[in-house]
């Protein structure tokens, strides 16, 4: 079967090497999607989206390295 669109076999087509970055395309922000961005976005849209407005924290999520560190310490305890 061939695609339509590039004329080239569907088992043939390839996704992006790189995933697009969704906060610009949606949201138009070129700033890195922090959680105070992100936050701030939430905040922005729940009017429009949700008729009406809400505040919202997101949690505390941890570092690569700190998850490492916290299991590591959890699996000495454990032994």
């Amino acid at each position: 079967m061939i695609s339509s669109r590039s004329g080239v076999p569907l088992t043939q087509l390839l996704s992006p090497s790189v995933p697009p970055c969704y906060g610009v395309i949606f949201l138009r922000e070129e700033r890195p999607l922090t959680p105070e961005v992100l936050t701030h976005w939430a905040e922005t849209l729940s009017q429009p989206l949700f008729g009406q407005p809400f505040s919202c924290t997101l949690a505390q999520v941890p570092s690569r390295q700190e998850a490492m560190e916290q299991f590591e310490n959890e699996m000495r305890l454990m032994r």
